[in-house]
């Protein structure tokens, strides 16, 4: 008997073969998810006597992360002497992620007799576990090996978090979506931090301290300040400067101590001391105005005198404001430009007139120095000066609007509101403004507020952007249905096809607001008012009902009106497609109400020689069939009967059938020469048209209609009296025959010779009596062989 794949492999791991040993192993693997057979005899080949099924099968099983994969790669690692081996058990073992995976790396790394362990390999290894239990012993190979440094810096680093990049620098307060972002990434840990710039610091490695100064400068816990606060007197430049600076951060953004950066207030260096009172400055403190002030005159780098005085403007200390108003006033002054906004902090002063007036001549410079007089008035904040920047805002012919933009951001007022949002719809034509607007409104409104995204989305001109797809996506989950249907006539096609996507595919569907969506003047806007309601059907109110009905009629009107405008003006086609769809749904949806009955059925009559209202003359008999057995409903299915259109005809008679039998049946007659338009009638079982069709039979022109009918009925006495009425054409009589021939059926076929035989029948129709029997025995022969064949 044949054995399975994994009973094979099992006998297979002990083969004398090397490559079927091996072979043995992948087998098990592939079966390990489906067999407990095999999971057991993978298990049992980690300790098998050849090497390679120990490693192979060690392997495999960390691919699944079994339990006793770990153990045996860390038996694999400690024998291991080949550093590309070594590489591929570090990365199975971090796949793991079993606990004693790190201590294992560091095992290997400090038990290594014969020098083969791939030192930093290991230890970067043992840091991507990002475990804090195992920092201390990294931090102590730090200290024990300069070899090991570098590597064993990158592993705590890793263990701290802070190898993460940081995004999150902005200086303002509130939500971020960096905050969010910060929830995925793996958890930061400030105090392995703080021990990884302690012992950098111990071993002089400034250059790696160096590279911790952003982290340290962001870092949200208390335990590297004492660390940074040490590093304000250290003797490098470089790093000296960057823990002052790192300082001033964390005083405005993360409460921090001001006692170190008073203390480098009194070091000798003068850059040291400027960046001390800078960061007091912007913190609100004063201690370091002098060293400011003097700064501006005496600093050697310009870039330090530029922030000294945009450091003395956010002050806004009086005894700067003389030195401030000369350097604004002094055209060609190098500082000029960073004062004309620093002079805007000082309206609280006596002098606020004279600083106004020299902020509204600064925006006619044709220089960089509008830009700052722009950022002044925002500083400035008068009811005068917020008036100025809103009507820079739209000033076509200024070249820094989108700069006066984002300074409506801090202007909470209707007026800002308003503009804003006009910016966003785009109603000032200046479409390199949507994107400040955007920015500044999310400011105002705040990151939750979707007033921004309502307005966005209804401006048709704007370019097609990350941030509309933002708020498309914002609107769609968390949007106000009856916002939407507000703007969804000022979209773009695209966008509007998209919310109604998402309106229409909402848990509950909101029928109310469609009642009111469905009065609107923009077709897409009705027609997902109408989908709505549709869906709705008898649940929709009497009041949403009415309302349909009315946009119903006007939509009509509408289309009728454009429809003669299009004979002229071939541009009006586009425009008449929209309203199309709109009634096609607006039809449909009052078919589903049962609503509208009047409209429905005038509208059935109307404009029947017209091409283009065929589609929708068809829409309108179907929804006929969700008003009953009305008699207006009735009437109208009738004369449809008789319409010009085969397919308006062929639905007339299908939904005629199913509203009233009786009527149906009436109706047969003038159906008779419409085969598809019969047969429709004739499938509603109810519909009684036996004595139609046994009087229509003897009339050759229906014939067509009626023999199919006949033979499907099984109908002999009819059909044999045709061929015996010596009195109709012989045409017809043969008719008669044909239809008893396609029965298949051996009565019938007795009925068909005894015609044959007959020889009071004339010739012709004697010969046709015999290959009808013919036709019928081969006919019938087939349906029994087929019978035999399939069993149906």
């Amino acid at each position: 008997a044949q054995r399975g794949l994994v009973a094979v492999a099992g006998l297979a791991l002990t083969a004398a073969n090397e490559v079927l040993r091996e072979r043995a192993v992948y087998w098990l693997s592939a079966e390990y998810e489906k067999s407990d057979e095999a999971r057991k005899l993978l298990r049992e080949a980690v300790n098998s006597r050849y090497h390679k099924v120990r490693e192979t099968a060690t392997f495999e099983l960390a691919k699944f992360k079994a339990p006793e994969a770990a153990e045996a790669l860390i038996r694999l690692l400690q024998a291991s002497q080949d550093a590309v081996q070594q590489r591929t058990i570090i990365n199975a073992l971090v796949t793991l992620n079993d606990p004693r995976g790190p201590s294992a790396l560091l095992d290997r790394l400090e038990n290594d007799p014969s020098g083969t362990a791939a030192a930093d390999e290991l230890i970067r290894g043992a840091g991507r576990f990002r475990r804090p239990q195992i920092a201390e012993r990294l931090l102590g190979l730090m200290t024990a090996n300069k070899k090991w440094r570098n590597a064993a810096f990158d592993a705590v680093l890793m263990i701290s978090g802070y190898d993460q990049k940081i995004e999150d620098w902005k200086e303002s307060d509130g939500p971020s979506k960096d905050h969010d972002r910060e929830k995925k990434l793996f958890p930061r840990r400030d105090a392995v931090l703080a021990r990884l710039m302690e012992t950098c610091l111990s071993l002089g490695e400034t250059g790696l301290l160096s590279r911790l100064m952003p982290a340290a400068k962001w870092s949200r816990g208390k335990e590297v300040e004492p660390i940074l606060s040490s590093l304000v007197t250290h003797a490098e430049e470089k790093l000296r400067h960057a823990a002052i600076d790192s300082l001033g951060w964390r005083l405005r953004r993360r409460k921090g101590d001001a006692e170190p950066l008073l203390r480098a207030l009194q070091l000798r260096d003068p850059v040291s001391q400027f960046l001390a009172a800078e960061a007091l400055a912007l913190a609100g403190r004063k201690d370091g105005l002098s060293v400011l002030l003097s700064g501006v005159e005496f600093l050697g780098e310009l870039a330090y005198r530029q922030r000294a005085v945009t450091a003395l403007g956010k002050l806004a200390d009086p005894r700067a404001l003389d030195l401030l108003l000369k350097i604004a006033s002094e055209d060609g002054h190098a500082l000029q430009e960073q004062a004309i906004e620093a002079i805007g902090h000082m309206r609280r002063s006596d002098k606020a007139d004279a600083i106004f007036q020299l902020l509204l001549k600064s925006l006619s410079l044709g220089t960089r120095a509008a830009m700052f007089a722009v950022r002044g008035l925002r500083w400035f904040g008068s009811p005068e000066a917020w008036q100025v920047l809103r009507e820079k805002a739209t000033d076509a012919t200024f070249g820094h609007s989108t700069t006066a933009v984002k300074q409506l951001g801090w202007n909470d007022t209707p007026e800002t509101r308003e503009l804003l949002l006009r910016l966003l719809r785009g109603e000032t034509g200046l479409a390199r403004l949507v994107l400040p607007a955007l920015e500044a409104a999310r400011r105002l409104w705040g990151e939750t507020s979707l007033e921004p995204d309502y307005a966005l989305l209804q401006n048709k001109s704007a370019l097609w952007h990350q941030e509309v797809n933002e708020s498309l996506d914002r609107v769609s989950q968390r949007g106000d249905v009856d916002r939407i249907f507000e703007i969804m006539p000022h979209c773009q096609p695209k966008v509007q096809t998209l919310l109604a996507s998402s309106v229409i595919h909402r848990p509950t569907l909101p029928v109310d607001a469609a009642g009111k969506g469905v009065a609107s003047d923009e077709p897409r806007t009705v027609q997902l008012a109408a989908h709505i309601l549709g869906r709705a059907g008898s649940q929709a109110s009497p009041e949403a009902a009415k309302a349909l009905e009315t946009a119903l009629g006007r939509w009509l009107g509408t289309w009728d009106s454009l429809r003669e405008k299009a004979r002229t003006n071939p541009t009006k086609a586009t425009e008449l497609k929209k309203v199309s769809e709109c009634l096609r749904r607006l039809i449909w949806a009052a078919g589903r109400m049962a609503a509208a009955q009047q409209t429905l059925v005038q509208a059935a009559t109307a404009f029947a020689d017209d091409p283009l209202f065929r589609e929708l003359r068809r829409e309108v008999v179907s929804a006929l069939a969700w008003h009953g057995d009305t008699e207006p409903v009735l009437a109208a299915l009738e004369k449809l009967l008789r319409d010009n259109d085969a397919e308006v005809r062929t639905v007339a008679a299908d939904v005629l059938a199913q509203a009233s039998a009786a009527r149906a049946a009436r109706a047969a007659q003038e159906l008779l020469a419409d085969r598809m338009s019969f047969n429709r009638l004739k499938q509603a079982g109810a519909v009684d048209v036996a004595a139609t069709l046994r009087q229509a039979a003897r009339q050759i022109h229906y014939q067509g209609v009626v023999i199919p009918q006949l033979t499907a009925a099984g109908d002999l006495d009819t059909l044999e009296q045709i061929v015996h009425d010596r009195s109709l054409p012989e045409a017809t009589r043969l008719g008669g025959l044909e239809g008893l021939s396609a029965m298949a059926r051996a009565d019938a076929e007795q009925r068909i010779l005894k015609v044959a035989k007959d020889e009071s029948f004339e010739q012709e129709l004697r010969k046709a009596a015999w290959r009808c029997l013919r036709r019928s025995r081969r006919l019938r022969q087939k349906k029994a062989a087929w019978k035999s064949l399939t069993g149906t």
